[in-house]
């Protein structure tokens, strides 16, 4: 007979073997399980964990679950995760992890903390389903909710919550943006003449096309048919900038339609309308906006197609001088329409020691254009490449005629403005040495001007280029200091030999004490990093005499004398000093 404690013996052992087993199955289940010890060490996995992640369960064992990481949740999603559960003891959501191959996966995961009879935290016990299949097909429907089948790219409606987002940022910010409405002209006859199929196969290059020239910011969409949309995102203050970029975007999509289609083995050529409408203004909606744009499409359509029309009559008048000055700005170049003048720059004594290579652009019927009409739009057109060239090439053989005709022995530098598109060109250093070498010009006599700005914008690039020049003789002059970033630590680092005070600064200086303690301090600054000083836009007596006796030693303005043409150069340094009247 069996006793009574063996009894209980064996009845123990049978509900622990039960238990066991019940826990066996339930570790086997088909959702992947986990559970880490209270510092998050790796103690045991399920086979489902396994197929999961592609881990084995040896590969995993006392690592840190961080090992699935995919990078798609940042650091506050897992402090505000694991701040849950602390407070509350369990936390479930969706996230994004990576197998061991580095695919990712998405996956319902519940942990839950695991606490002592004290309530201590124990171990932690993650369960987990794959749902990756089901997020992929969640994305799926949202992006065929909000995406145009055909192409790809955003429809109507994402459209329309997009610009009512840009417009709320506008407002908000008071920034401006635009809006481009484009239309392919006479689509209809080449969708006819070779098919649906066909049709469609060129707007889905289309498509392709005007994504290489959309920015990140903006937004392009397919309405329906052959009608596409650019959001140019409210990023800027000045409404004609907006103006201008915009019309540069468009002229971007004319080109970009213009080219060649390849469609079963044939080239076709297609055009497209334009029309532009500026944002906010008054009180319009979303709604407003493309209707405006549509009107101005409606416009370039009546007026010939393959065009650009504006919605604001005021920017239309803009955008068409813009277009005749770069056709003029071509011309000129071609034609030989521009001409330097020089102003000079003395010393103390009023000696003539250097003069500053001025453009001027004599159009045969604007007359004199003034630079700071020209030279904004030859920067962005990229056309003040080659204008600085011929500014630098032109500078330094007039200069070397001087010389030769003995009129320039006192003269120390011929200054030549540099533009930022003209000074980040990889073959920049190449042409500032081949403009002199074909004047004779020898290289310490010219001194290019730069801004801040220009330096600032890629500050390794800049040491390397000046470096490199003035090893050759090259000088370099800061042109407008104090009118931008006026750092020490660049200073410090730049091969410089001359620092130019703005005139802002100039002007009031005899009036005005914060003028006047900014032109000290930056007298006292040059003088303690052995850097020369020019002031500029020096008009007055009073003028000179205050910065002659903070210790400025160089002087360019009006006092001496306005920019002259380069014929009237010779008859000044034959005068040897500049001694204006103090009348």
């Amino acid at each position: 007979m069996y006793s009574l404690g063996s009894v209980q013996d064996i009845s123990d052992a049978v509900a622990v073997e039960e238990e066991q087993q019940l826990a066996a199955t339930t570790f086997n289940t088909h959702a992947g399980i986990m559970i880490t010890d209270r510092d998050k060490n790796i103690l045991r996995v399920n086979p489902a964990f396994e197929t999961m992640t592609g881990y084995s369960a040896d590969e995993v064992i006392g690592k840190n679950p961080s090992i699935l990481k995919s990078g798609r949740q940042d650091g506050n999603f897992y402090r505000h995760m694991w701040s849950l559960i602390q407070q509350t003891g369990q936390w479930s959501g969706e996230l994004w992890n990576k197998r061991k191959d580095g695919s990712l996966y998405a996956e319902m995961l519940t942990i839950t903390a695991v606490r002592n009879e004290a309530g201590e935290v124990t171990h932690y016990v993650g369960t987990t389903q794959d749902i990756t299949e089901r997020k992929q097909a969640e994305n799926r429907i949202e992006h065929l909710a909000y995406h145009d089948d055909l192409t790809g790219l955003a429809n109507r409606r994402l459209l329309h919550d997009r610009l009512q987002r840009e417009l709320a940022v506008a407002r908000r910010h008071s920034d401006y943006g635009a809006v481009l409405f484009i239309d392919l002209d006479q689509f209809k006859h080449l969708n006819d003449a070779l098919g649906h199929p066909v049709g469609d196969e060129l707007l889905r290059q289309l498509a392709n096309r005007f994504r290489e020239i959309m920015r990140r910011e903006d937004t392009v969409a397919r309405l329906g048919g052959d009608e596409f949309v650019f959001i140019l995102s409210a990023e800027n203050k000045d409404l004609a900038h907006v103006g201008f970029e915009a019309q540069a975007v468009a002229d971007k999509v004319l080109a970009q339609v213009a080219q060649p289609f390849s469609l079963n083995g044939h080239q076709y050529h297609i055009t497209a309308s334009v029309g532009i409408v500026l944002f906010p203004e008054d009180d319009e909606d979303a709604d407003d906006i493309l209707k405006h744009a549509d009107t101005a499409l409606y416009r370039a359509k009546e007026d010939g197609r393959n065009t650009v029309r504006f919605y604001q009559p005021s920017m239309q008048a803009a955008a068409n001088a813009r277009l005749t000055l770069e056709k003029d700005l071509r011309e000129a170049l071609e034609q030989e329409q521009f001409e330097l003048h020089y102003q000079p720059q003395v010393d103390l004594d009023g000696q003539i020691v250097g003069l500053e290579a001025l453009i001027r652009w004599q159009h045969p019927q604007r007359g004199l254009v003034p630079p700071n009409t020209f030279i904004p739009v030859a920067e962005e057109t990229g056309l003040i490449m080659e204008i600085g060239n011929w500014v630098l090439r032109t500078a330094a053989r007039q200069f070397q005629t001087w010389q030769n005709a003995g009129d320039g022995h006192h003269l120390q530098r011929i200054a030549v403005n540099v533009s930022s598109r003209q000074f980040q060109q990889g073959h920049f250093t190449d042409q500032v040495v081949s403009a002199c070498e074909e004047a004779s010009l020898a290289l310490e006599f010219l001194e290019l001007e730069i801004t801040e700005s220009m330096i600032m914008s890629n500050l390794g690039e800049a040491i390397e280029k000046m470096t490199a020049l003035r090893a050759r003789g090259v000088r370099f002059a800061i042109d407008d200091f104090g009118t931008g970033y006026s750092s020490l630590s660049y200073l410090k680092r730049l091969p410089l030999d001359l620092l130019k005070i703005d005139q802002s600064f100039v002007r009031d200086i005899t009036s005005d004490p914060n003028d006047a303690a900014i032109v000290e301090t930056i007298i006292a600054i040059t003088s303690h990093l052995g850097i020369g000083v020019i002031a500029e836009g020096v008009e007055t007596a009073e003028q000179q005499d205050f910065l002659q006796e903070k210790g400025c030693d160089s002087f360019q303005g009006y006092y001496f004398s306005r920019p002259v043409p380069a014929g009237e150069i010779p008859a000044l340094l034959k005068a040897g000093r500049l001694q204006a009247s103090r009348s």
